[in-house]
């Protein structure tokens, strides 16, 4: 490769990892300082479902949680290692695709278990509760975490890249 070539693939790195750095920077600054969901909730919804039910029932079910991630502490700690590994190798040259994705893919086959295992021991709990606290509880499992950081915000949409809200329905015919 010849000098100006060389410059050239240097400078143009050295831009790439400026950016790398500076959206990394943003979202762990995104991520302090607005540690909540969306409009100030919880971010996880068996959190803020706890803070509804009864106080005994409350008090069991965090401590459930609490139990839960602790026994999960090593998968955890694989999955961020994964995480880690993963952005470690997108940086990498030669860049090495098949390498990324299965750290990746170790990294989401983690998260899944500690899920499963967390939702199994949620459902166990459930089991001694009334049918009025175990719907309340129920909302917990139907809904999806909430974004954080740039997402929370419109990050995805600003780009473009969010779901489109689907079309209202047509109106049966003869009805406006």
């Amino acid at each position: 490769m010849s000098p100006r070539g060389l410059t050239i693939a240097l400078l143009a790195s050295a831009a790439v990892n400026v950016f790398l750095i500076g959206a990394a920077a943003g979202l762990m600054a995104s991520n302090a300082f607005a540690p909540g969901g969306a409009a100030g909730q919880p971010a996880n919804p068996l959190r803020a479902v706890a803070e509804r039910l009864d106080p005994p029932n409350r008090e069991a079910l965090l401590q459930v949680m609490q139990d839960q991630v602790e026994a999960s502490g090593p998968v955890l700690l694989d999955a961020r290692k994964a995480r880690r590994e993963a952005r470690r190798l997108m940086m990498a040259q030669p860049f090495d695709q098949a390498a990324t994705l299965a750290a990746l893919a170790r990294a989401r086959s983690d998260d899944v278990q500690v899920r499963t295992q967390l939702e199994g021991a949620v459902v166990a709990f459930a089991a001694q509760l009334s049918p009025q606290q175990r719907s309340i509880l129920s909302s917990g499992l139907m809904r999806p975490s909430a974004p954080r950081g740039p997402l929370r915000r419109g990050f995805l949409a600003r780009l473009g890249l969010a779901p489109r809200p689907s079309p209202p329905p047509n109106p049966a015919p003869g009805h406006g």
